[in-house]
């Protein structure tokens, strides 16, 4: 879900064009002209997910070292310090959401490069095909990571 959600997320219209422009361009009219980085739809699937991840993460007490216990550790420090509201939980998820579109756009756009790369380079397409019999070979046949 959190792919569909992502291309969703940067599925260009002019309305979406629209509101980049005065987003990046015009920051102090955003509000006037009702421009939204992230759509209602995104903004609430987010707060739904990242809510019901850091819940479960809080019952289980599970230490993972991701971005997940650093919102939970932020959270619990608000709580502990009489600061927690439904503001600072936006926030919270807003952290998550910026760092989900990063690394998807980035993801997404070098993959893109990559595959135009080989479509116009047959050279390339020729070395990657050999790559792939060759590791296929020293590993029986069988895909791994290395």
């Amino acid at each position: 879900e959190f792919r569909v959600k992502g291309r969703q997320l940067f599925n260009f219209t002019l309305s979406r064009a629209k509101d980049f422009f005065v987003i990046f361009f015009f920051p102090k009219w955003a509000s006037t002209f009702r421009a939204q980085f992230f759509t209602t739809e995104y903004s609430a699937f987010l707060r739904g997910t990242i809510g019901q991840v850091m819940a479960l993460r809080e019952k289980s007490k599970a230490t993972r070292n991701d971005l997940i216990d650093v919102l939970v550790s932020l959270k619990e420090e608000a709580i502990a310090k009489g600061e927690y509201n439904a503001q600072l939980q936006d926030i919270l998820t807003a952290q998550a959401a910026v760092f989900f579109s990063a690394g998807f756009e980035t993801s997404s756009s070098t993959m893109t490069f990559a595959l135009y790369e080989l479509s116009k380079r047959l050279d390339l397409q020729e070395r990657l095909r050999n790559e792939i019999c060759e590791a296929l070979i020293a590993e029986q046949g069988k895909m791994s990571y290395e």
